[in-house]
């Protein structure tokens, strides 16, 4: 499984990618901006995205958008991790496709919990996929 996390805060993204890493078992692609962020779904392809929606250059509610618009990405799951708990904000993520959210500061047990539940399901749905054709 191939995860890109898009995080600005250093020590988020650190801690996000080890866990994805180290104990998930991910392949880990890491960028700090909207637009780098962006240029790494196009050149990568990522399984998996988590998001900040607090982002330099393009913020996260408008990386999403661009990539709902997109037919290569549009069912692309994406995390949002971030300390907005504004539910009309979350509401509206979620119209757009948003998988999951997570609240910063991160618990890093239930962050571990629900992205394990997360990645279980897509490797499922992956291999379901791969017998099918």
């Amino acid at each position: 499984m191939r995860v890109l996390v898009i995080e600005d805060d250093d020590s988020t993204r650190l801690l996000l990618t080890r866990l994805l890493g180290r104990r998930l078992r991910c392949e880990v692609l890491e960028a700090s901006t909207g637009p780098e962020g962006l240029a790494l779904v196009e050149q990568e392809q990522p399984d998996l995205l988590i998001l900040d929606l607090e982002l330099p250059g393009l913020n996260g509610d408008g990386l999403l958008a661009e990539l709902r618009g997109r037919p290569e990405t549009r069912e692309m799951p994406v995390v949002a991790v971030s300390a907005v708990r504004d539910r009309d904000r979350i509401v509206e993520l979620t119209k757009l496709g948003l998988t999951d959210y997570l609240v910063k500061p991160l618990d890093l047990e239930l962050c571990l919990s629900r992205l394990t539940h997360l990645i279980d399901t897509l490797s499922a749905q992956s291999a379901e996929n791969v017998i099918e054709t």
